[in-house]
Protein backbone atom coordinates (compact mmCIF):
# COMPACT_ATOMS: atom_id res chain seq x y z
CA UNK A 1 0.00 0.00 0.00
CA UNK A 2 1.26 3.06 -1.26
CA UNK A 3 2.00 5.44 1.86
CA UNK A 4 -0.10 9.22 1.70
CA UNK A 5 3.77 11.06 1.78
CA UNK A 6 4.23 9.27 -1.39
CA UNK A 7 0.66 9.80 -2.91
CA UNK A 8 0.88 13.54 -2.09
CA UNK A 9 4.25 14.41 -3.98
CA UNK A 10 2.59 11.72 -7.32
CA UNK A 11 0.02 14.01 -7.17
CA UNK A 12 1.72 17.07 -7.22
CA UNK A 13 4.44 15.90 -9.62
CA UNK A 14 1.51 15.16 -12.34
CA UNK A 15 -0.06 18.42 -11.26
CA UNK A 16 2.46 20.77 -12.19
CA UNK A 17 3.81 18.76 -15.02
CA UNK A 18 0.17 19.63 -16.65
CA UNK A 19 0.81 23.45 -15.56
CA UNK A 20 4.39 23.50 -17.45
CA UNK A 21 2.87 21.55 -20.44
CA UNK A 22 -0.06 23.90 -20.99
CA UNK A 23 2.23 26.57 -20.22
CA UNK A 24 4.53 25.62 -22.90
CA UNK A 25 1.93 25.19 -25.09
CA UNK A 26 0.74 28.61 -24.44
CA UNK A 27 4.54 30.06 -25.47
CA UNK A 28 4.31 27.66 -28.82
CA UNK A 29 1.10 28.97 -29.92
CA UNK A 30 1.92 32.72 -30.20
CA UNK A 31 5.50 31.91 -31.46
CA UNK A 32 4.76 30.35 -34.79
CA UNK A 33 2.07 30.61 -37.21
CA UNK A 34 0.17 28.08 -38.76
CA UNK A 35 -0.19 28.84 -42.27
CA UNK A 36 -3.35 27.93 -44.31
CA UNK A 37 -3.35 27.60 -47.83
CA UNK A 38 -5.95 29.84 -50.13
CA UNK A 39 -6.50 28.12 -53.51
CA UNK A 40 -8.87 30.43 -56.30
CA UNK A 41 -12.25 29.18 -55.68
CA UNK A 42 -14.71 30.75 -53.28
CA UNK A 43 -15.83 27.83 -51.30
CA UNK A 44 -12.16 27.03 -49.76
CA UNK A 45 -11.23 30.69 -49.73
CA UNK A 46 -14.27 30.53 -47.37
CA UNK A 47 -13.02 27.63 -44.90
CA UNK A 48 -9.76 28.49 -44.84
CA UNK A 49 -10.49 32.01 -43.34
CA UNK A 50 -13.34 30.57 -41.07
CA UNK A 51 -10.66 27.72 -39.83
CA UNK A 52 -8.38 30.57 -39.48
CA UNK A 53 -10.18 32.44 -37.06
CA UNK A 54 -11.08 28.90 -34.38
CA UNK A 55 -7.24 29.00 -34.89
CA UNK A 56 -6.45 32.76 -34.26
CA UNK A 57 -9.69 32.25 -31.05
CA UNK A 58 -7.38 29.25 -29.54
CA UNK A 59 -4.39 31.77 -29.68
CA UNK A 60 -2.34 30.41 -32.71
CA UNK A 61 -0.78 33.26 -34.72
CA UNK A 62 -1.96 32.25 -38.34
CA UNK A 63 -0.93 33.60 -41.70
CA UNK A 64 -2.49 32.65 -45.29
CA UNK A 65 0.17 31.04 -48.46
CA UNK A 66 -1.49 31.95 -51.61
CA UNK A 67 -1.16 28.30 -53.76
CA UNK A 68 -2.55 27.00 -56.52
CA UNK A 69 -4.02 23.49 -56.42
CA UNK A 70 -0.56 21.52 -57.81
CA UNK A 71 1.46 23.29 -55.76
CA UNK A 72 -0.02 22.83 -52.50
CA UNK A 73 1.26 19.62 -51.90
CA UNK A 74 4.74 20.52 -52.39
CA UNK A 75 3.89 23.48 -50.23
CA UNK A 76 2.56 20.64 -47.86
CA UNK A 77 4.89 17.99 -47.72
CA UNK A 78 8.08 20.83 -47.13
CA UNK A 79 6.45 22.80 -44.77
CA UNK A 80 6.13 25.60 -46.30
CA UNK A 81 2.04 25.77 -45.34
CA UNK A 82 0.64 23.24 -42.70
CA UNK A 83 -3.38 22.93 -43.28
CA UNK A 84 -5.59 22.70 -46.47
CA UNK A 85 -8.94 22.98 -45.65
CA UNK A 86 -11.12 21.70 -49.05
CA UNK A 87 -9.13 19.21 -51.16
Amino acid sequence: MMKWGKFKAITISCLLSTVFIHSSMAITKNKKSIKIIINDWSSQIVLAKITGEIFKEQGYRVEYVGSKTNDQWFRLKTLKAHVQVEV
